[in-house]
């Protein structure tokens, strides 16, 4: 595989972010060590600019991170997380959120007033 396979990596329908995040990360790996190597810092950049819309929120919050907080393991639990929180957002589609006792509901009512929802627009409330 080459930078150019790299570069036209995207999320399909129906894929898990760590199912998504492992095939630019397989891509990189032949890379070290040559010309063409791929940096964390570009790899965070191709992930987050190839998500589907339902992640331009995270991916634009995770883009304002200082340098400091954004590694690829960072990333990767942040996105991973935001994944569970909208699934979980999907099934509690009509349900009161205001109440959040845990950080991953706490992030799933942020997703679902702020977001998009399964198979519909974003929050008009």
């Amino acid at each position: 595989m080459t930078i150019h396979h790299f570069h036209k990596t995207t999320m399909k329908p129906g894929t898990s972010v760590s199912a998504y995040i492992s095939t630019p990360k397989d891509i990189r790996q032949p890379l070290a060590g040559s010309q063409e190597c791929i940096s964390d810092n570009v790899l965070i950049g191709q992930l987050l600019s190839t998500l589907p819309e339902t992640f331009a929120t995270i991916a634009s919050i995770i883009e304002n991170k200082h340098d400091a907080e954004l590694t690829l393991d960072a990333v990767t639990t942040k996105l991973i997380d935001a994944e569970a929180a909208m699934a979980f957002c999907n099934d509690q589609v009509g349900t009161n959120l205001n109440i959040a006792s845990t950080t991953s509901q706490a992030l799933a009512a942020v997703t679902c007033r702020y977001g998009k929802r399964r198979g519909g627009d974003g929050y008009r409330g």
